[in-house]
């Protein structure tokens, strides 16, 4: 871990509890609220698309387990990840926390291939469990193939903040998911 870094999670043993409670969950509660109306601003822009049909909001509807099983697993490695880094500097082991950062990093690309590579495969089976309907479940297969495929930039994402939020630095991430969410 950089220097910096480290100074940054200095804080958290150094700064009194009241104060660091509030430097420490203010930016993580807006990123949370953030990432939850990103998913709001998805579903009302896809029911103004089809006012007269409802068909794509079912299939967006269809493929949200999936994507949940996607994000589930990216915050898994990121709160695994941002744990360990922030024990091992907590115990002043850098190199340590180095380690597991670039573990993490790994992890999440081959959670991310794993994803892409079984879920483009997996994608008809998984739409076929909910519905006959041909249109909607083409729809459903479209819009999963695109979060599957395109789940390295989730995974990167959250973990790259999960490691930052353990060196105490909670202002990047959030400025991060609020660039993603206005870009959105």
């Amino acid at each position: 871990m950089s220097k910096s870094a480290s100074l940054q999670s200095e804080k958290l043993g150094k700064m009194p509890i009241g104060r660091l409670l509030i430097v420490m969950s203010l930016p993580a509660i807006l990123s949370m609220l953030v990432q939850s109306l990103y998913n709001v601003v998805d579903t009302i822009f896809v029911s103004r698309i089809t006012s007269a049909n409802d068909n794509a909001l079912t299939a967006l509807g269809f493929a949200f387990p999936l994507q949940m099983i996607v994000f589930s697993v990216a915050m898994g490695i990121g709160v695994g990840t941002n744990s360990l880094v922030a024990r091992k500097l907590g115990e002043g082991d850098n190199d340590g926390a180095s380690r597991i950062a670039q573990t993490g990093i790994k992890l999440t690309v081959i959670g991310a291939l794993f994803f892409a590579v079984f879920g483009y495969f997996l994608v008809n089976a998984f739409t076929s469990i909910y519905d006959t309907d041909p249109a909607i479940m083409q729809m459903t297969r479209e819009y999963l193939y695109v979060v599957v495929i395109a789940c390295l930039g989730q995974f990167i994402e959250i973990v790259g903040n999960k490691i930052l939020q353990s060196t105490g630095n909670m202002v990047v991430p959030m400025v991060s998911q609020l660039i993603g969410a206005l870009t959105n």
